[in-house]
């Protein structure tokens, strides 16, 4: 039977029960005897009913709230005995079917709460591995750049005085890329280990080391005495890596140039400490390597006109700041200008003229050498043509040419199409190479020379006697012409070596058919002795300094 029949029974029979006493309570009014008999009668009934009742149901439906509870303490496992055929014994089985999902559902539940555990802790392995590939070298395990100067503004942020005194060290390894290139990279990864093992050791402590990237390295010395105490480390430093080093069972040896800055007087911020402690270290690169410079201001002076220098000629082509001056070549015996050497010159609106040997280097380090070169070569073959269309015929232009311009694979096809644009006979054409810039060709020298001859176009050595004076230049390669440097006929007056070393290579180069000039004649006893020994050319203020296209026009034309 059901709940809601059984209650209905029960209200029934507790509405109908008083009013069937009441009436017979009436018929027997005057028994008072038995009116107390049937009110005792009706209370038993009352209590047995009630009992039925809380059997029934009250009893049930406190053992399925005990049930709930037990469930709502976290016991998913409970479950309900209540096996009546009415609507508690339905609830009782929905609730049970209802643990029964909670039960298996929190199952799942606490597997993806334990996998999201494990993820978690993955997720905090990531990130910990993260931040560390964040703020450390993998290679060395040495915090990197980003980290280094986090901590340097710590510290000054910190301390909040200048009176405190630091040091920011910049180490690079001398000709690491030679041993990278020559030994394999795996090598010089070990050699970058060993170096970051070493400078902790000399360390010991006092600092903090980074890797700055490379073969460079970090180090900020904290609360330094004076100057002299951060000198004494970088020479302890210089010391011990003119030591060799042992790696891999093999003896490595290994220097190191250094760049010091100091704070509060070359920088007041961890970038700029830096950037003045790499200028430094160039500075020590620069003058001889293996050495400790600390910054001063004129460094920074250098390297801002340096990087000015490079912009200017970047676009000296475009603003006609790059010009040519033009220096005769005589013929002794004829005493004819037969040739000209073209000179680059440069006239800056920002800094006003500027010395070859200040920008050529600059342009050669830069790349900016080929732009260059190529404008140059251009317009001397552009000027000579100009000059034979005149009538002014045989005169050979010469243009010197970089290492740098020489060793690019489209070099022959360059000087080709210059040729072929310009219209200048090949053999009015001549390229002045240097002993240094043969030898740091990673072309084939010889190869590169014997295109240059089927061209047609000529070639002169340059600055002879002060490179590495290998003869196999002169018997292995096409050479027309070789230079005795100005160094030699200075002194050819009066120094005997001078003139018996000037008169060697005349002697020499006539025998293998080439013919000789000498450069920076300035008097006249030094020409008079050439003219004695032989000379082919001479070129020097003796006979002109260097002109522009209408001034050496005047001057071949007066001769």
């Amino acid at each position: 039977m059901s709940l809601k029949k059984s209650l209905m029974i029960l209200l029934v029979t507790f509405s109908i029960i008083p009013f069937l006493i009441s009436i017979i309570a009436y018929e027997l009014l005057t028994h008072k005897s038995l009116i107390l008999i049937i009110c005792i009668v009706y209370i038993i009934i009352i209590a047995i009913l009630a009992n039925y009742l809380s059997n029934k149901f009250i009893e049930p439906i406190i053992s399925l709230r005990d049930t709930m509870r037990t469930a709502s303490n976290g016991n998913l496992e409970v479950k309900s005995s209540i096996r009546s055929k009415n609507e508690l014994g339905e609830l009782s089985k929905s609730f049970n079917k209802m643990m029964h999902i909670i039960n298996r559902n929190y199952e799942d539940l606490t597997s993806l709460h334990n996998e999201l555990l494990s993820n978690e802790e993955q997720l905090r392995s990531n990130y910990d591995h993260i931040e560390f590939l964040a703020y450390h070298d993998v290679l060395t395990g040495l915090p990197n750049k980003i980290a280094f100067t986090d901590y340097i503004n710590g510290v000054l942020s910190s301390s909040n005085k200048v009176d405190k005194m630091h040091a920011i060290y910049f180490f690079d390894l001398d000709n690491f890329k030679t041993i990278n290139d020559t030994l394999g990279h795996e090598y010089g990864d070990d050699l970058l280990i060993r170096t970051a093992q070493i400078l902790q050791s000399i360390i010991d402590g006092k600092g903090l080391l980074a890797r700055a990237g490379g073969d460079e390295f970090l180090l900020f010395y904290e609360d330094i005495k004076s100057v002299s105490e951060a000198v004494d480390l970088a020479a302890q430093i210089i010391k011990h890596f003119q030591e060799p080093i042992e790696l891999n069972n093999d003896i490595v040896f290994m220097s190191m140039s250094i760049g010091i800055a100091i704070y509060p007087d070359n920088g007041l911020t961890p970038n700029a400490l830096i950037k003045n402690s790499d200028i430094a270290m160039y500075k020590s690169k620069d003058t001889g390597k293996n050495k400790y410079t600390i910054f001063n201001s004129m460094m920074e002076e250098e390297l801002n006109r340096h990087t000015l220098i490079i912009d200017i000629l970047r676009s000296a082509i475009e603003n006609n700041e790059l010009y040519i001056r033009y220096q005769p070549l005589v013929d002794l015996q004829t005493n004819q200008i037969i040739g000209l050497e073209a000179l680059a010159r440069i006239d800056s609106e920002k800094l006003g003229p500027l010395s070859p040997s200040e920008f050529i280097p600059i342009a050669e380090e830069s790349g900016l050498i080929v732009k260059i070169s190529n404008w140059i070569i251009r317009e001397a073959c552009l000027f000579n043509k100009k000059l034979l269309d005149r009538g002014i015929t045989s005169l050979v232009v010469s243009v010197n040419i970089s290492s740098i311009h020489l060793n690019r694979p489209e070099f022959i096809k360059t000087i080709s199409n210059i040729l072929d644009e310009t219209q200048l006979p090949p053999n009015l054409l001549e390229l002045e190479l240097t002993e240094s810039t043969l030898v740091s060709s990673v072309m084939d020298a010889a190869s590169l020379l014997s295109q240059l001859h089927k061209l047609g176009v000529k070639v002169s050595l340059d600055d002879f006697g002060t490179g590495y004076s290998s003869l196999n230049y002169l018997t292995r390669m096409p050479i027309n012409t070789l230079k005795i440097d100005k160094s030699f006929i200075d002194n050819i007056s009066y120094n005997d070596k001078d003139a018996y070393i000037a008169n060697t290579i005349i002697q020499l180069a006539h025998r293998l058919n080439i013919k000789v000039v000498a450069e920076g004649v300035e008097t006249k006893e030094q020409l008079e002795l050439l003219r004695q020994q032989n000379c082919d050319m001479i070129q020097g203020h003796i006979i002109s300094k260097p002109l522009l296209q209408e001034e050496i026009i005047d001057l071949i034309q007066q001769s």
